[in-house]
């Protein structure tokens, strides 16, 4: 749980802009650092939405995206990847929404 709470905080102040390379370091009980990619996506009826593709981080995963549509301002969670895997999380706008600047992060799951 510990290890859980130390990636948190770090994931938790990741600010990635579009199409970026991010390396997190490590906690100190893991080997090396943690690196994602993650991008911003266009859906077929324009909205949009974004995407991390990450080594196996050792805690589950997910990316998070902030939006604004008609309006309200709201989060969408991608696809948790487990703890052992690397994989890609991906989360949509609703149609409407937008990406708000620097509303893209990777939280645990």
């Amino acid at each position: 749980m510990h290890t859980r709470r130390r990636l948190a905080a770090t994931a938790a102040s990741l600010v990635v802009a579009s199409g970026a390379l991010v390396v997190i370091s490590a906690p100190a009980s893991s080997a090396g650092a943690l690196s994602c990619g993650i991008a911003r996506i266009t859906g077929s009826a324009g909205h949009q939405g974004a995407y991390a593709s990450c080594d196996a981080m050792g805690v589950k995963w997910k990316i998070a995206i902030n939006c604004y549509g008609n309006g309200v301002h709201y989060r969408h969670f991608g696809n948790v990847i487990k703890a052992d895997k690397s994989g890609v999380s991906t989360a949509w706008c609703d149609t409407n929404g937008v990406i708000e600047d620097g509303g893209i992060d990777i939280v645990p799951a």
